[in-house]
């Protein structure tokens, strides 16, 4: 019997200024039977190679140089060897549908010709929605508040958060309670223009017209079957989090995520008490959807292991050990390379 051995390996090489984060395997060892004389040293290995990356590809004023990053990346993605040799890549916040169908096509020059979003299919309307970001009944109250308060005059998405929730509690509580609540604060936050931003989030700015649902691409050089998407939860800070699921020949079920971050100096919108409680919360979702299955699960999961060798700090180190613990999962990237991916 020989043994069979599929690893997640990740560029630990920084492509450009962002992430490139931990991917992680379910274990898939059948042991080598040196009766048969096939030891493990001389047998046949099967290697998956997976790049998951954070493109920060949002074209607002949450990162600024969009334009030149999404030149970047495309031209990245056919010249460089990391990208060639790859079976899967994992994007995430390539916010827009345009930006995945571009990205998609370039894919292809290099052989990953299966792409999966929640949007990279979706027809666009032929008109523009004529339902605002913001539902103006529900809303008035809160964006009347948010100007009075001078919170549209913040200069960040951190800052501007930390305002309502501290200037405008009720009025923010209400809209994040209705129908379309994530998507009203997404607006806010994200859309440049400050005070103006936040009244054209009601006024002119239509309802997800031109955003993914969260920011995530799957790319394979085998065909993606099964395909599927699923929030972790009703809301968050920012946007909404979320997994893609797709099944791979030979590799199982493969998931691509963007797990709830750490969000220093901002304050917590969610219903998990805390970052790292929600960050906790999607992991076991995670788990959930690999019960009794063989996969991966690869994406910036905003969590990991301190490397003191590497001077790496932990960070949710518990919620990462639960991929272990819990899930039966190896972390390659950690063990092989260990090298800081956000620095």
């Amino acid at each position: 019997m020989m043994l069979e051995r599929t690893e997640v390996r990740c560029p630990w090489r920084n492509v450009f200024l962002l992430l490139l984060v931990l991917a992680y395997l379910k274990s898939r060892v059948s042991l080598a039977d040196h009766s048969e004389g096939h030891p493990a040293e001389t047998a046949e290995m099967n290697w998956t190679k997976a790049i998951t990356f954070n493109t920060a590809l949002t074209p607002t004023n949450l990162v600024a140089g969009y334009a030149e990053r999404l030149k970047a990346f495309k031209d990245s993605l056919v010249m460089d060897t990391e990208w060639k040799d790859s079976d899967l890549v994992c994007l995430q916040e390539v916010h827009s549908v345009a930006d995945q169908q571009a990205i998609a096509l370039e894919a292809r020059k290099i052989g990953l010709n299966y792409a999966y979003s929640d949007a990279l299919n979706r027809t666009q309307p032929s008109t523009p929605s004529s339902a605002k970001a913001c539902e103006i009944g529900v809303s008035a109250p809160f964006l009347t508040c948010a100007s009075a308060s001078g919170c549209g005059a913040k200069a960040t998405p951190s800052e501007i958060l930390n305002c309502l929730a501290s200037s405008c509690t009720t009025q923010l509580g209400t809209v994040l309670n209705s129908t379309n609540g994530q998507e009203c604060v997404n607006c806010m936050t994200t859309v440049p223009g400050g005070a103006s931003a936040i009244q054209s989030c009601a006024f002119s700015i239509p309802r997800s017209n031109y955003y993914t649902k969260f920011g995530l691409l799957l790319l394979s050089r085998k065909p993606l079957q099964k395909t599927s998407w699923a929030f972790f939860s009703e809301f968050t800070n920012l946007y909404r989090r979320g997994y893609l699921q797709a099944e791979v020949d030979d590799i199982g079920t493969v998931l691509c995520t963007h797990l709830v971050p750490f969000a220093e100096g901002q304050t917590y919108l969610g219903r998990y008490g805390s970052f790292e409680n929600e960050n906790k919360q999607n992991v076991d979702k995670l788990l959930a959807a690999l019960t009794g299955k063989r996969g991966i699960v690869m994406g910036d999961l905003n969590s990991g292991p301190a490397v003191p060798g590497k001077n790496v700090q932990a960070l949710f180190a518990t919620n990462f050990q639960s991929f272990m613990s819990e899930g039966n999962f190896i972390a390659p990237y950690v063990t092989d390379a260990g090298d800081c991916t956000f620095c």
